[in-house]
């Protein structure tokens, strides 16, 4: 009688164990197949123009007055992810692109460095320069020696254009202070510098939507180009997935099929 409980005990245990065992497995493969949908819908909580004609004829323009563009990000694949779209449909037009990266990561500068190289030939950028900080020091890095260096850039180059991120209206989720360094660092220079037009991207008040329909597929190989940047939780569907869906959403508030936003500063 008691091997008979035992036994009975020990399929109850397996039993539990089991259904256990599935719930966790359910559970993770709900999560690798939702979360290429969460990340692509963080666009969605980002604000609609409060004009749409407005915001595209702004768009129709960024593309039509620049000539030359310095395009600043904080870390490799900051330009690609944010404006690569926009940053292809300018060298596809014979414009000038110059991108600046304000960080490499020490411990990956090899890596990260060749991950941005190859964006850069994928979108057909003129130059790549890298300030060579250390990721996620910016902040604490001497400001106006930063500035400086842009200065420098900007003398070199003479854009008439400036793409960095928005340091004082970030849009909802994800404030990295790298960002915020180095939108204020371009923007600074730019000012110092003279330069006509600025365009702030990751910006929580876009008013300039660009239309990257015909660009899609090279702003996903810019991205794809950094693949030490696409975490293991993304990879059911792949980063070009997330590209294109956050195009999408973003297109979809002003009627385009894939867009970038940014906020005219001036």
């Amino acid at each position: 009688m008691a091997d008979e409980r035992d036994k009975a005990l020990d399929k109850t245990v397996i039993h539990w164990v089991i259904i256990t065992a599935g719930i966790i497995v359910g559970i993770y493969l709900l999560f690798l197949i939702a979360s290429p949908f969460l990340v692509a819908s963080i666009q969605l909580f980002n604000p609609a123009p409060k004009n749409r004609n407005i915001a595209l004829q702004n768009g129709k323009e960024l593309l039509d007055k620049t000539k030359t563009v310095v395009a600043v990000g904080a870390h490799p694949d900051d330009i690609e992810w944010y404006s690569g779209g926009t940053l292809a449909r300018l060298s596809r037009n014979g414009i000038r692109v110059i991108v600046v990266m304000a960080t490499d990561d020490g411990r990956r500068k090899n890596t990260r460095q060749a991950e941005q190289l190859k964006a850069a030939q994928a979108l057909r950028y003129e130059k790549v320069i890298f300030l060579g900080y250390p990721d996620g020091s910016l902040k604490k890095q001497p400001k106006q020696e930063i500035i400086n260096k842009l200065e420098k850039i900007y003398q070199d180059y003479q854009p008439d254009t400036l793409i960095t991120f928005d340091p004082y209206n970030q849009a909802p989720f994800y404030h990295h202070l790298d960002h915020i360094a180095a939108g204020k660092a371009a923007i600074e220079a730019a000012l110092q510098m003279n330069i006509p037009n600025i365009y702030l991207f990751h910006s929580g008040g876009s008013d300039t939507w660009v239309d990257i329909s015909k660009e899609i597929g090279l702003k996903v190989k810019g991205r794809e180009a950094h693949k030490s940047q696409t975490k293991w939780f993304l990879t059911p569907f792949g980063m070009g997935y997330i590209i294109r869906e956050a195009a999408f959403l973003d297109g979809l508030k002003v009627g385009l099929r894939y867009a970038e936003p940014f906020r005219k500063l001036r």
